[in-house]
């Protein structure tokens, strides 16, 4: 299984599932939410403990392209109560072929 952070390059093969791995600043009242082209699943999370104290969690996302073709998944990370734009976007990039 191919592993990616957001920001990252990725290319798989149809029914192929690849994870996206990110901070997770959820106890600090963030959300992180994406968009799921098209052509890709999104197959479940997973979140892994701080491995010390103050520190962020991992989130990994679990994904297959379903068909061929160049697809890009797009994280967004903010406040839900925050009405500002500053939210913090990334990018994955995915070549299935």
């Amino acid at each position: 299984m191919k592993t990616v952070g957001a920001d990252g390059l990725v290319t798989v093969s149809p029914g192929e599932v690849f994870c996206v791995t990110y901070e997770d600043h959820s106890t600090s009242g963030y959300e992180t939410r994406f968009d799921t082209p098209a052509g890709v699943s999104h197959l479940g999370s997973q979140e892994h403990l701080a491995e010390r104290f103050g520190a962020a969690a991992r989130a990994i996302e679990m994904f297959k392209c379903t068909r061929p073709g160049s697809y890009r998944i797009r994280f967004e990370e903010r406040r839900p109560w925050e009405t500002d734009t500053n939210a913090e976007t990334r990018v994955v990039t995915v070549t299935c072929r």
